[in-house]
């Protein structure tokens, strides 16, 4: 089982709408309403796969009821922690007729210091059944960035493996607690080791490798990704297709690159099997909803390559 906790839980909405215009009204096309947050997609993204996966967040205010009934309409097993304050929402907009995607992401919902403490317990409890811990997400308001090595210690307490992807101060403290996979994006990357923001990412994901001291994965949108175990050398992948709805892909890479992991696959059909997902994900709208067709057309065009641009098998 692959346990995924969800940092900032939300109702994530997707309306197509078409010639997108400020200050008028608009009527979508489509809507698309699921229970999201980085974790919960993930989660969803696995369902998809065909994996055992259970996504835990703290959920609270009637949002969380919509959230909750979203998963159960879906089959999306959660495990709740309540909370005091409304879940919030995230909304995009995607203008049909430009290809232009507008996001509208509420802060991360505050949580108490109890609800945080009954996190960390329902993971440590939940993670004795997990091969793997995700943690995604931005830490909730009000938390200490140190809060987020009380959640890895829960994780891994069992002997599960535990991958990260978050940012800003919380993905600093979360580097020196040596988590198993560090996901993160070259922007970000560059920013946590002091680096120019201009540094190319096979470097930068060389680099964070080697401080996390396992694997690491950096995204570098368009160009591709990099991932890189300390003891190997920094592999890439792209994909030549391209998609309109990227909402949640960065969820599908880290889901199927974990789901891989899972089986013992190594880096390079890792990378090419998250990579896949991902771009599978950006052909429809609403983050973790693809067709497992397209994810199996997709593969054999998805290529992972050497540092020197060998191809890897």
């Amino acid at each position: 089982m692959i346990l995924n906790v969800s940092l900032s839980p939300s109702i994530d909405r997707t309306l197509l709408v078409s010639d997108v215009k400020l200050g008028t009204i608009h009527r979508p096309t489509t809507v698309v309403e699921v229970a999201g947050g980085k974790g919960f997609n993930v989660a969803r993204c696995l369902m998809r796969l065909g994996y055992q996966a259970q996504a835990i967040g703290i959920l609270g205010g009637p949002n969380g009821q919509t959230i909750k009934e979203l998963a159960r309409f879906e089959g999306l097993n959660i495990l709740e922690v309540p909370g005091s304050l409304n879940t919030r929402v995230c909304t995009s907009i995607m203008d049909m007729s430009t290809g232009a995607l507008t996001e509208f992401y509420e802060l991360a919902t505050p949580v108490t210091d109890s609800e945080w403490d009954q996190l960390c317990e329902k993971v440590r409890c939940h993670s004795r059944s997990a091969d793997w811990v995700t943690i995604s997400g931005a830490l909730p308001a009000g938390l200490p960035s140190v809060a987020i090595l009380q959640l890895i210690e829960a994780a891994r307490e069992f002997g599960a493996e535990v991958a990260i992807d978050t940012h800003g101060a919380s993905l600093q403290a979360a580097l020196g607690a040596g988590p198993s996979l560090m996901k993160v994006n070259r922007l970000e990357a560059a920013s946590l080791l002091s680096l120019q923001e201009n540094v190319v990412a096979s470097d930068v994901c060389e680099q964070l490798a080697r401080a996390v001291g396992t694997t690491a994965v950096v995204t570098d949108g368009e160009a591709g990704a990099w991932a890189m175990r300390v003891d190997q050398k920094a592999l890439h992948v792209n994909s030549a297709r391209r998609g309109r709805y990227p909402v949640g892909s960065g969820d599908c890479f880290l889901a199927g690159f974990v789901a891989a992991r899972s089986h013992d696959r190594s880096i390079s059909e890792s990378l090419r099997f998250a990579a896949a997902t991902a771009t599978a994900n950006a052909q429809v709208p609403g983050p973790g909803i693809f067709d497992l067709q397209d994810l199996e057309t997709l593969l054999p065009e998805t290529v992972v390559t050497t540092l020197d641009g060998h191809l890897k098998p």
